[in-house]
């Protein structure tokens, strides 16, 4: 896990400014490649053909990561954590 964005750097993307104290934290998961793939699956399950969902799935192979409304759409492996 790791923590990314205007956090990290201390000013914002847009205009350079101070992060204010209320901003939001970004948060990725690193993961191997086969996981990746499975991750894919798993969260842009059958896409139709030239639909949003496609599209969002290959800008996710091809950037590496995976937005998190898709993300979220991931089942909890473990139950026992909510």
């Amino acid at each position: 896990m790791f923590v990314q964005g205007s956090r990290i750097s201390g000013f914002s993307y847009k205009g350079g400014n101070p992060v204010k104290p209320d901003a939001d934290i970004d948060l990725g998961i690193r993961v191997s490649s086969e996981e990746y793939k499975e991750l894919i699956k798993t969260s842009f399950y059958d896409p139709i053909p030239g639909g949003a969902r496609e599209k969002d799935m290959k800008k996710a192979i091809e950037m590496g990561k995976i937005d998190n409304f898709y993300a979220s759409k991931v089942p909890n492996p473990d139950p026992s954590i909510p």
